[in-house]
């Protein structure tokens, strides 16, 4: 069985292990890791893939499990990610059919822990494709296989992932492998026949 780590908003190719593996779960009860997809995502903008952070609370060494992290409430991040999501995709096909969700998701309650946001970003967009949502598992147990992270869209540049049009490809090519969201805005239920092909 496959253990995962818990994504915001997780990379297209995340989303291709879990349709390959509907037994795959989530892990929580490993140390958390800075500076990982845990809590980042990236978007498309006019100067490339964009990270976009989610911060956490600090924490002290060693790191505790991931499942104690708690969401940090500064630097008016939930509004920021409103209008990261907003610049760079509102003027895809499919903003205006995903926004009120989308918006909803960023002001979804303060405080409370990143797993638990992350989830509610995963089932709304497993969700879309009609693709089952992992469990959560508290730690790892004999019979889970870890999976390393998924590659980030810098080190996959050249990689022959199907192209599907994307609203900056004039200025940066395509970009493969960002946030799903990524797939969403510009396909649609359509992006579930994308994965397909991977």
């Amino acid at each position: 069985m496959l253990s995962l780590p818990t994504l915001f908003a997780p990379a297209i190719l995340h989303l291709r292990l879990m349709m390959d593996h509907p037994e795959a779960v989530i892990c929580v009860g490993e140390q958390y890791q800075k500076q990982t997809l845990r809590n980042r995502t990236y978007f498309l903008t006019p100067q490339g893939a964009t990270p976009f952070t989610i911060p956490v609370e600090r924490f002290g060494y060693p790191s505790p499990a991931t499942s104690e992290i708690s969401l940090a409430e500064h630097d008016h991040w939930r509004h920021r990610l409103e209008e990261a999501l907003r610049s760079s995709y509102c003027s895809t096909p499919y903003w205006q059919y995903y926004e009120d969700q989308v918006i909803s998701l960023c002001r979804c309650e303060e405080g409370g822990r990143l797993m638990d946001f992350n989830q509610r970003w995963l089932a709304f967009i497993l969700g879309e494709w009609d693709i089952p949502l992992p469990s959560v598992v508290a730690e790892w147990s004999r019979g889970l296989d870890h999976h390393a992270e998924v590659a980030r869209p810098s080190s996959l540049e050249g990689h022959q992932l199907p192209k599907y049009w994307q609203v900056f490809e004039d200025q940066n090519g395509f970009i493969p492998n960002l946030s799903a969201l990524d797939l969403l805005f510009h396909l649609g239920l359509e992006g579930r026949l994308y994965l397909n092909k991977l």
